[in-house]
């Protein structure tokens, strides 16, 4: 099994997806490159929500874990359907979901990575709770 030398945690409310991209960005990579690299088919990133952020492959969550030296539940847990709402509460585009720059720029100032919360992605959030 290959392992990353360094790899950041997730943070508790982070989808999935933002966690890959974050670890990708360490090794001037892409998701879909780093699974290449660890064996297993890679998994689209465009037109992928029900395979990256609601419902991962287990061997998918099981190899970044492995590779990264987390646990595979804290992997498992990013997960949407973790949060028992169904697939369609979920605006699945990335590219139509909102960010807040204050959240964005609260990161920031805590010395810590931008990263995509969870509840971003809900059809919902029209506004951030910041």
């Amino acid at each position: 099994m290959r392992l990353l030398p360094v790899a950041p945690r997730p943070f508790g409310d982070e989808l999935l997806t933002s966690w890959q991209c974050r670890v990708a960005c360490r090794y001037s990579s892409t998701p879909p490159q780093i699974e290449v690299w660890l064996g297993r088919p890679p998994t689209p990133m465009r037109a992928s929500f029900r395979a990256r952020d609601f419902q991962p492959d287990e061997d998918m969550t099981w190899r970044w874990a492995r590779a990264s030296r987390l646990n595979e539940r804290d992997l498992q847990r990013l997960a949407l359907c973790d949060l028992e709402r169904p697939e369609d509460c979920y605006v699945t585009n990335p590219l139509d979901r909102g960010v807040c720059p204050v959240c964005l720029d609260a990161d920031a100032e805590k010395g810590g990575d931008h990263y995509c919360r969870r509840n971003w992605a809900h059809v919902e959030a029209a506004v951030c709770e910041e």
